[in-house]
């Protein structure tokens, strides 16, 4: 049973889908819940054509609120830093004047509002579940549903967690409680285990650190669906959500050092994907007059043949709790830079499987990508690593067996 409920598709919904089709296949019966506003209708339906049983979860007009992610003054709020994202939650939900009793109190309206839906969620479709695999999210999804399960009796139950740390919503002590009566949750990587046990003081929680899946099987054969390697010179590719947290504006800057430095060398980018931040990366190559070099694509259902095309992948995020696409890329042999931040030196380890740059500093990045333009021998290297690590350690069918592995030990142990 996986539990979706969105507000965007992005990595942790793409992981879903990626277990969800392999526990099918298996021949294990896999429910995926989501929510009917999330969007992703078209990865939806794709779920149903792979065999995958999908059901929206009714939630009639409830809505959802999800605050805006950075400051009055346009500000990235630090991970690490609780008081500021608690204040500009506060002040998002009630404006200038809230107060942390007022937050309380609407934190307990959600989390009861959120048990009543999964309640009714539980009673339809749960009863018969031995697992469910739920995603972190904001404002009493996981104590609403924990709550709904245990009032329900649906035990024995095995809930995990994947997906980011809520910045803006710090747990509170329902959170932490729940925490430590999970049978286990499941961080894609050592940074977002810390991030939890510290944000909810759960010293004692059962983690288990499992990278997210990729499925190299479909990986490799979607990315023979086009031919995508026209054109000469160094191409650049990156792919994620226009976020400012992605930290694409550097890149972009970047990418203009390298044009105004280097004229022996041809140099075009691709940004794929979409997001808030679009219309201002697109003014601002503009301004740079690089519109002839730097090309915007969207959102692609399939963007496996931009990947495979890629002489160099970039991801030049300011945090990231894993990074899908990263193993993504290694796979179709493109030469991987990224940031040094979060979950990514769990899969990038610097001059072996690629490159790892300090964040938000386009010099350095600028740097990296010159140095892999004029050393083949050394782009070389790092792929031929790069592409056995993500067939050994990340393929779906070795992951997917970690997890169940992990869960016959819980049920046993209980």
């Amino acid at each position: 049973m996986f539990v979706n409920v969105s507000g965007a598709y992005g990595g942790v919904e793409h992981v879903i889908e990626t277990y969800a089709r392999e526990l099918t296949a298996r021949g294990i019966d896999v429910l995926s819940l989501c929510n009917s506003f999330t969007g992703v209708e078209v990865h939806r339906d794709q779920l149903r054509r792979d065999g995958v049983q999908c059901a929206d979860i009714e939630l009639g007009n409830q809505r959802v609120y999800f605050p805006k992610a950075r400051s009055e003054t346009g500000r990235v709020i630090p991970t690490d830093d609780k008081n500021a994202c608690r204040n500009v939650f506060l002040r998002n939900v009630y404006g200038k004047f809230a107060t942390p009793a007022k937050m309380r109190i609407w934190k307990l309206v959600q989390d009861c509002r959120w048990e009543r839906i999964f309640r009714s969620v539980f009673i339809e479709h749960i009863k018969e579940s031995d697992i469910i695999i739920f995603r972190a999210g904001f404002y009493g999804w996981l104590p609403g549903a924990c709550n709904a399960a245990r009032k329900l009796h649906l035990s024995p139950q095995t809930i995990l967690i994947l997906g980011n740390l809520p910045v803006f919503y710090p747990p509170g002590r329902a959170e932490r409680r729940m925490f430590n009566t999970l049978d286990v949750s499941v961080f894609a990587s050592s940074c977002l285990k810390y991030d939890w046990i510290k944000q909810t003081h759960s010293q004692n929680i059962r983690a288990e650190i499992i990278p997210n899946p990729v499925d190299v099987k479909q990986v490799r054969a979607k990315a023979d669906a086009f031919n995508n390697s026209n054109g000469s010179g160094v191409r650049i590719v990156t792919l994620g959500r226009l976020s400012e947290v992605k930290g694409i504006k550097y890149l972009i800057k970047a990418f203009v050092l390298l044009k105004n430095s280097d004229s022996k060398c041809h140099y075009t980018l691709t940004i794929i994907g979409d997001g808030s931040e679009r219309p201002y990366l697109e003014n601002m190559v503009e301004e740079f007059n690089m519109s002839d070099a730097v090309t915007f694509i969207g959102e692609q259902t399939n963007p496996y043949p931009y990947l495979k095309s890629a002489d160099i992948f970039v991801q030049p995020s300011l945090h990231e709790g894993f990074g899908v696409s990263i193993v993504e890329a290694m796979l179709l042999g493109a030469a991987v830079i990224a940031s040094n931040v979060g979950g990514i030196p769990d899969i990038i380890q610097s001059e072996v499987n690629g490159l790892l740059v300090k964040p938000a500093d386009e010099q350095t990045l600028a740097r990296a990508v010159c140095r892999l333009a004029a050393d083949p021998a050394l782009r070389r290297y790092l792929i031929k690593r790069a592409c056995k690590d993500a067939e050994d350690r990340y393929d779906v069918a070795v992951i997917t067996s970690r997890l169940l592995e992990s869960l016959e030990q819980r049920k046993q142990s209980r």
